[in-house]
Formats: structure tokens, C-alpha cells, sequence
């Protein structure tokens, strides 16, 4: 059963991938075709999200060992 957002907290991430006139990145084949700095911008979010997910995933670690 998923938890309700309030007690997920979500953290925000300062990297993001910015997409602008989005449907001129659009393949005939309805999918998005990304330049390089997508790409980039792309890796650097993900590397964020790892760091972030590792250090979460040792807080909520911490949370579950009896005081």
C-alpha cells in the first residue's frame, strides 16, 4: 500500500532538464530526440539523484534502528 505524500517527504533536486519548444524534439516517431546539452544536463540530474538517493536511503537506516 503506497504512503501517503506527507509521510514520504520528498526532497527537491537543484538539477533539472529543460526542454524548450519541446515538439521541435519530436521524432516522427512521436519520441523525443535530445541534443547534447539534454544529455548533459540529464547526467548531472541523475548524478544528483544518486547522491541524494544515498544519503536518504542512510537517514531512513537510521530511522529504523531502535533508540
Amino acid at each position: 500500500m503506497p504512503r501517503p505524500i506527507c509521510i514520504v517527504k520528498p526532497s527537491l533536486l537543484s538539477e533539472a532538464v529543460s526542454i524548450p519548444f519541446v515538439r521541435e524534439f519530436i521524432g516522427d516517431d512521436g519520441r523525443l530526440q535530445p541534443n547534447e546539452t539534454m544529455h548533459m544536463a540529464a547526467d548531472a540530474m541523475l548524478d544528483e539523484l544518486q547522491r541524494v538517493a544515498a544519503a536518504l536511503k542512510t537517514l531512513r537506516e537510521r530511522e529504523l534502528v531502535p533508540a
